[in-house]
C-alpha cells in the first residue's frame, strides 16, 4: 500500500472517529458525571524521531527488531516535554539490556520522583535540589528479566502513585504534597542500557498533559536540559565533530568498549562501538584554556594485564593518571615528574605481564627547556623525554631526554629490554633544528636493549626523522612500520618498513607525503594503513606495497562534506581488517567498514569543537549553521546531529571564521576561512558552493613571512537588514580573536573592508580609509539605511559609515579599551549600541556611537566579552558572551548583568545568535562545541527532515543501523509535494546522483 492510500485512510478514519464523537458526547456535562479519561500524549517513534524530547548524547531513535525505540546508553538523560499534573497513567515497555535506569516522575522546580528499575528490584526514591536525597520510600525485590520488554505502568490517583510492572503492582506510595505536577524522563545511569517504546499518557482529571510551558524542572550536575526562564539550564548539543583530537583505543578483549582523547574536552568512552560517547573525566583535575574549563588529554592506553586500568597523559601541564575501573574515576600519578608545565605527555606503554613497569613518552615545550618561546621555521623547538615507572605509576625517573619530543613507545613481547621510541611530529620542530641554516635536525627513531638504560638512533635509510607514528608487527616484533614528515621540513616524508629490528629502513610509499598514523590489521597482518591530511592507503602484503581506494582518489578520505584533518591515531578492529577509526587532530572519529572506500562520522557525544560563528535561520530555530576550526557544518534539529558542509573540491576549509544567512532568502549562505581570504557562497543551504574571493597571492607577495605567519581572512561578514544584495565584509588575522593581542592584531591586514553589491558574488576592497589595515572583528548595519554601519576593529575601536563604507570615522570617544571583539546593534532602537572589549568589559552608546560609557555592573571589570546579541523581541534584555566566564544577560538595558553559566560545561564562549523570535540561544565555545539555552523551556522543533535515502555510493555498511545511515553524507531526495520541497529547499539538501557536488568559478 503505497504512502498516499495510507494518508488517505487514516484521513477518513480520523474523519469517522471524530463524527462518531460528536455524535455520541453529552451535550452538557453533569455535575456528577465521572471524570474523562483521554489519551494526551502517545509515541511509538516509529517515525525514526523523538519529537519534543530533549535527547542528551547517548539516547537516540534506532531500530530494535524491525521497530524503532528510544535507547539509552551511559549516564545521560531523555526529557520529555509532557507535563503530567491531576490523576494520569503514565504507560510505556521497556527492555532493559543491562545495569540500571531511573523512570523519571514529577521533575519540576522543586525535586523529582525517580524509581530505580534493576533486573532484580524497583525503589521509589525522592530528591529535592540540589542534593537532598530520600531513598526506598517504597521497595520491591520483584526480579525483572534482561533483555525482554515489560510494561509499565505509572498511575498517579489522589495522592497515592502505584507502580505496575507486567500487569503486577510492586508497591504503592502516598505522594509528597510538594511533587504533585512536573515532567517526565528516562535516565540510564553508568553502565547502562536501555530500550523505551510506546508511551502512553492518559489523563483522568480531564486535563492535557502539557507542554513545557508549565516551570520546566532543575537537573542535578552534571546532566543538562532544556531551561526556561526562571532557571537558565543550557543543554550541550555534543557536536559538532572537532576539537585537537589525539588517540583511539578498543579494548582487546570487547572492542565495542573504546577510548578516545581531545585536549580540550578530555577522555571520552564508548560502550557500543563507537556509535555513541560519553565523557570520562572525574578525577582529572588539571584544567587550561581562557576560561579554566579545558581538559587537555592528550594521550590513552589500556593496561595489556588489566583491562580496567588506564592510564591518560595531559597535555603541557604534565599530568599522568590512572584509573583502575575503567575511566569512571581517575587519580594523579606524577611523583618524580620534574617538568610540569610545559610538558605534554604523549604515549604511555605498560609491560605485557608486568603492570609495574610503565614508559610514559614527553614532549618538552620551548618555554619549559629554555626559559622563553623558541618558534622554528612554523613550530615550536621542542626536546623529548621518556620517564620509567617500576611501581605502577607512584614514582617517575626520566630515562631520556633529547632534541626531539617522544611519541610511541613499543616493547618487545618476546624481550621485553628491548625497546622502540618514536620521536617528532608533524607540527612541532627539533630543539635542535635550525630553519635559517636549512637544518631539519630530528632525532628519528630509538632503540634500547636493556630496559631504557642505554639508547642508540636506528635511523639507517631514513630520510626524514620526524617519526609522528610508528606501529609493531603484532606477530613479528622485528617488523615495524613508521610513518615520517613535517609541515616545515617535509623532505624524505612518507612510509617507512623495517624487516630487522630497526637497523635498516626502507620506504615504501608515498614519498615527499606526510604519513600522520600507521598500523597492521592484527587480525590479518599483511593488511597495513596509513594516511595523511590528504591522502589514505592501504596495503594488503604486509607494508610493501600501497594503494589508494579509487573512491579517495576522485574524491578525498573521510566522510563527505567534512574535512578529514590529520589522522592522528588509527585503530583497527581485531574482529574485521576492513573496520577501521580514525582518530583526527582536527578532532572526530571517521569510520570506515570496507577498508577505506567509504566513510562516515562516529562522533556522537563526542567533540571537542573550537568554534568560530554561529547563525540561525530566521524562520527555523531548530536550523543552526556555525563555523569553526573542523570548518562548517549544519544542524536541523536545534545541534542533536550536525552535517558536514565543507567545500572540499574547491579549498577545504581548515580554519573556520564566520557563516552568515541571508536574512530574506535563509538558503543563501557566506562562509569565509580565517586563512588566505577564502569566501565562499551558497545558493542552496550549503549544498553547493562557489568561492567568491581568494587573496592567497596577496598574501603571499604582501610580506607574508615563515616566521610569523599572518594568515588573514573575512573575520566579520554581514548582510543589509534592508537590502540583503549589500553586504559588508571585514578582514582580520587569524587568532587575533583568541588572544587579542594588539601588538600582532590591531595593524598588518592587507585589507580591512570588502562591499558586495550582488548578495556576495563579487567583492570590491575598500582602501584610502582610516579603517586601512586594522584587523576588523565586527560590523554591523542600520536596519533601515544599508549605507550607515559600524564596525570594530581590534586595537582602533569603533568606526562609523554613512556612505556605504566608502569613508569610515572613529567614533570612539569614552572607549576605555580599543580592542574591540564584539559589536551589537538594538534593532528596534538603532542609536543604542553595545561594544565588548578585550579587558574592560562592555561599553554602551545611546547616540549612536558617538560617546561610550561603561556598562559592565555585576561583571568583573577586565572580563573579555566576545560576542554580544539584543533580544529581537525585548530589547532590554541583552546577552554576552565571555572568554572566561561563559554568558551574561542584562535585562534592564545593560546597567547590570548576571552569568547564566549552570550547564555550561565550557565558559570560553566565542559567539552567540540568539533565534528571531527571541525564545532560543546559541552559544558557540572554545573546545565543546554548541550550546543551546531554551528561553521558553523547551527546545526548538526539528525542521521537517526529508526522507533521506542513502545512494549505493553512500557509505554505509551491511549490517548498519537506520540511524547510522541517517549520518551518510550523500543522499537522493524521492519525489513529494510542492510544500515538502519547500521545507527541503530550507533544510538545503538536494539530490546529486548519490554524491555532493561543489561548483567552482
Amino acid at each position: 500500500m503505497n504512502s498516499r492510500l495510507k494518508s488517505l485512510i487514516l484521513n477518513r478514519l480520523l474523519f469517522v472517529l471524530v463524527l462518531l464523537a460528536l455524535i455520541t458526547f453529552p451535550t452538557r456535562i453533569e455535575r456528577a458525571a465521572p471524570a474523562a479519561q483521554n489519551i494526551t500524549y502517545q509515541e511509538d517513534f516509529n517515525d525514526g524521531q523523538a519529537q519534543g524530547w530533549e535527547l542528551e548524547p547517548g539516547w537516540s531513535v534506532k531500530e530494535d527488531g524491525g521497530n524503532y525505540v528510544l535507547a539509552g546508553e551511559g549516564h545521560v538523560w531523555a526529557r520529555s516535554n509532557q507535563y503530567l499534573e491531576g490523576d494520569y497513567r503514565l504507560a510505556f515497555r521497556l527492555k532493559l539490556i543491562r545495569g540500571t535506569i531511573h523512570l523519571i516522575d514529577r521533575n519540576n522546580e522543586i525535586g523529582r520522583y525517580f524509581i530505580g528499575f534493576t533486573s532484580s528490584s524497583s525503589s521509589l526514591n525522592m530528591q529535592f535540589w540540589p542534593d537532598e536525597f530520600h531513598q526506598d520510600l517504597e521497595h520491591s525485590d520483584r526480579s525483572h528479566s534482561l533483555l525482554a520488554w515489560h510494561d509499565i505502568e505509572i498511575v498517579s490517583t489522589g495522592n497515592t502513585l502505584s507502580f505496575h510492572v507486567d500487569g503486577q503492582q510492586e508497591w504503592t506510595h502516598v505522594e509528597d504534597e510538594s511533587l504533585t505536577s512536573g515532567l517526565f524522563a528516562f535516565e540510564t545511569l553508568d553502565g547502562a542500557q536501555a530500550y523505551i517504546d510506546d508511551i502512553v499518557v492518559t489523563s483522568y482529571s480531564g486535563q492535557p498533559a502539557a507542554a513545557t510551558s508549565a516551570p520546566a524542572a532543575a537537573t542535578p550536575a552534571p546532566a543538562a536540559q532544556s531551561a526556561s526562564a526562571s532557571n537558565f539550564t543550557w543543554v550541550r548539543t555534543g557536536g559538532p565533530i572537532g576539537g585537537l583530537g589525539y588517540d583511539i583505543r578498543m579494548q582487546p578483549d570487547n572492542p565495542d568498549i573504546m577510548y578516545v582523547t581531545d585536549a580540550w574536552a578530555g577522555a571520552f568512552k564508548s560502550t557500543d562501538g563507537g556509535n555513541t560517547w560519553f565523557q570520562i573525566n572525574t578525577g582529572i583535575d588539571l584544567r587550561t584554556g581562557q576560561s579554566g574549563d579545558a581538559i587537555p588529554v592528550f594521550c590513552i592506553t589500556i593496561d595489556p594485564n588489566n583491562y580496567n586500568i588506564l592510564w591518560a597523559g595531559l597535555q603541557n601541564l604534565g599530568g599522568i593518571y590512572r584509573s583502575d575501573n575503567g575511566g569512571q574515576t581517575w587519580e594523579k600519578r606524577t611523583r618524580g615528574i620534574v617538568e610540569q608545565d610545559g610538558l605534554s605527555i604523549r604515549g604511555i606503554s605498560i609491560e605485557p605481564g608486568n603492570s609495574n613497569i610503565i614508559y610514559a613518552a614527553g614532549e618538552i615545550s620551548s618555554w619549559r627547556w629554555k626559559g622563553s618561546i623558541s618558534s622554528g621555521r612554523e613550530f615550536d623547538r621542542t626536546m623529548g623525554v621518556v620517564y620509567k615507572s617500576t611501581d605502577g605509576g607512584e614514582n617517575w625517573q626520566a630515562i631520556w631526554r633529547g632534541d626531539s619530543l617522544a611519541r610511541y613507545i613499543w616493547i618487545d613481547p618476546t624481550d621485553m629490554k628491548t625497546l622502540y621510541v618514536s620521536t617528532g611530529i608533524f607540527d612541532r620542530e627539533a630543539a635542535n633544528s635550525y630553519w635559517d641554516r636549512e637544518e631539519a635536525g630530528g632525532v628519528g627513531i630509538l632503540k634500547s636493549t636493556d630496559g631504557g638504560q642505554n639508547w642508540r638512533q636506528v635511523n639507517n635509510g631514513l630520510q626524514n626523522l620526524y617519526i609522528g607514528t610508528l606501529f609493531m608487527h603484532p606477530r613479528d616484533p622485528h617488523i615495524l612500520l613508521a610513518g615520517a614528515g613535517n609541515n616545515a621540513y617535509p623532505e624524505g616524508a612518507g612510509i617507512y618498513l623495517t624487516t630487522d629490528g630497526g637497523e635498516n629502513w626502507v620506504q615504501v610509499g608515498l614519498e615527499s607525503s606526510r604519513i600522520t598514523s600507521v598500523e597492521f590489521a592484527s587480525s590479518d597482518p599483511n593488511i597495513a594503513y596509513a594516511g595523511g591530511a590528504e591522502i589514505f592507503l592501504r596495503s594488503e602484503d604486509g607494508g610493501k606495497t600501497w594503494s589508494e581506494p579509487e573512491t579517495t582518489r576522485v574524491s578525498g578520505w573521510g566522510p563527505a562534506g567534512i574535512q578529514a584533518g590529520f589522522p592522528i591515531d588509527f585503530q583497527v578492529d581485531p574482529r574485521d581488517p576492513n573496520r577501521v577509526f580514525v582518530n583526527n587532530y582536527g578532532g572526530g572519529n571517521f569510520l570506515t567498514e570496507d577498508g577505506g572506500k567509504t566513510w562516515i562520522s562516529s562522533s556522537t557525544g563526542y567533540t571537542g569543537a573550537d568554534l568560530n560563528d554561529v547563525s540561525i535561520d530566521p524562520l527555523q530555530p531548530g536550523l543552526v549553521y556555525v563555523n569553526g576550526r573542523s570548518g562548517p557544518f549544519v544542524s536541523w534539529d536545534a545541534g542533536g546531529s550536525w552535517q558536514g558542509i565543507n567545500p572540499i573540491d574547491i579549498h577545504p576549509i581548515v580554519e573556520g571564521a564566520r557563516i552568515a544567512l541571508d536574512p530574506t532568502n535563509p538558503d543563501h549562505i557566506l562562509v569565509s576561512s580565517a586563512h588566505w581570504g577564502w569566501t565562499f557562497n551558497s545558493k542552496d543551504g550549503g549544498t553547493n558552493w562557489e568561492l567568491v574571493s581568494d587573496y592567497y597571492d596577496e598574501l603571499m607577495n604582501s610580506g607574508y613571512s615563515t616566521t610569523n605567519p599572518k594568515f588573514q581572512g573575512f573575520e566579520a561578514i554581514t548582510f543589509t537588514p534592508s537590502n540583503p544584495r549589500i553586504v559588508y565584509g571585514g578582514f582580520g588575522i587569524a587568532g587575533c580573536l583568541y588572544w587579542a593581542d594588539p601588538a600582532t592584531c590591531s595593524t598588518g591586514t592587507i585589507l580591512s573592508i570588502l562591499i558586495s553589491r550582488d548578495g556576495g558574488s563579487t567583492w570590491q576592497p575598500v582602501e584610502g580609509t582610516a579603517l586601512d589595515g586594522q584587523s576588523i572583528s565586527e560590523i554591523v548595519v542600520h536596519p533601515q539605511q544599508a549605507d550607515t554601519a559600524w564596525a570594530s576593529s581590534m586595537g582602533g575601536g569603533v568606526y562609523f559609515t554613512t556612505d556605504g563604507g566608502a569613508t569610515w570615522q572613529n567614533v570612539s570617544n569614552g572607549l576605555s579599551d580599543k580592542v574591540v571583539l564584539g559589536l551589537a546593534l538594538d534593532p528596534n532602537n538603532p542609536q543604542i549600541l553595545f561594544a565588548g572589549s578585550a579587558y574592560r568589559g562592555i561599553f554602551k552608546s545611546d547616540d549612536g556611537g558617538k560617546t561610550w560609557r561603561s556598562s559592565s555592573a555585576g561583571m568583573d571589570p577586565n572580563e573579555q566579552i566576545s560576542s554580544i546579541v539584543v533580544d529581537p523581541m525585548r530589547s532590554n534584555v541583552i546577552y554576552a558572551g565571555s572568554w572566561k566566564s561563559g554568558v551574561f544577560i542584562s535585562e534592564d538595558g545593560g546597567k547590570t548583568w548576571r552569568l547564566i553559566k549552570d550547564g555550561l560545561s565550557t565558559r570560553s564562549v566565542r559567539a552567540l545568535a540568539i533565534s528571531a523570535d527571541g525564545n532560543h540561544l546559541y552559544a558557540v565555545t572554545r573546545g565543546e562545541g554548541v550550546f543551546r539555552l531554551d528561553l521558553n523551556g523547551q527546545p526548538p522543533p526539528t525542521v521537517a527532515n526529508p526522507q533521506i535515502v542513502p545512494t549505493t555510493q553512500a557509505s554505509i555498511g551491511p549490517t548498519q543501523s537506520v540511524e547510522e545511515s541517517l549520518k551518510t553524507p550523500s543522499f537522493k531526495i524521492p519525489s513529494c509535494s510542492g510544500f515538502l520541497l519547500l521545507i527541503l529547499a530550507v533544510i538545503g539538501w538536494r539530490a546529486t546522483n548519490g554524491h555532493r557536488k561543489f561548483l567552482h568559478r
